[in-house]
């Protein structure tokens, strides 16, 4: 692969993202997935009450997963998902409710599109971990983490992984 400042026009980064729903704006611009999430909320939710679906663990905070003090092994090679149960559901938001983290958390559809799996049975890349109540007793801060609100931007900044 030659030298290119911008990552995003290599292949290796389109094939990477495209298999990893989370990341399938990345191959768009802001513009285009915007349209496409547009496109999306418009589709009915095909879920129905009390369905298990799995949810990303990194939707509930991309910013408390990113604290050095958010201490799973692999966060960023490992995809971490919580058993949700669906709580309600009308034509364009569904509530999930997730009762290893005590909370409910309301998708539209392309939210649903790019952080929750439907089953554990599906292909995906990355290994793939399940929060469990054993996992929260051994790594807490899935549910502790979070930046404080007062800090400067360097104080802040000091509190995240190094992507070094």
């Amino acid at each position: 692969m030659s030298y290119d400042t911008d990552i995003s026009t290599t292949t290796a980064f389109t094939a990477y993202c495209a298999v990893r729903a989370p990341l399938h704006g990345l191959n768009s611009t802001a513009k285009d997935a915007r349209t496409v999430a547009t496109q999306r909320n418009k589709t009915p939710i095909a879920l129905t009450l009390e369905q298990v679906v799995y949810l990303d663990v990194r939707f509930l905070s991309h910013l408390s997963y990113q604290l050095i003090s958010f201490d799973l092994p692999g966060k960023y090679s490992t995809r971490f998902v919580v058993a949700t149960t669906v709580a309600s559901a009308s034509r364009t938001r569904v509530t999930l409710s997730i009762p290893v983290l005590q909370t409910r958390l309301s998708l539209n559809q392309s939210a649903l599109d790019a952080w929750v799996m439907l089953s554990l049975d599906t292909t995906y890349p990355d290994p793939l971990v399940t929060v469990t109540h054993e996992l929260l007793l051994r790594h807490p801060s899935i549910k502790q983490a979070h930046m404080p609100h007062s800090l400067t931007p360097s104080q802040q900044a000091a509190l995240l992984d190094p992507y070094t």
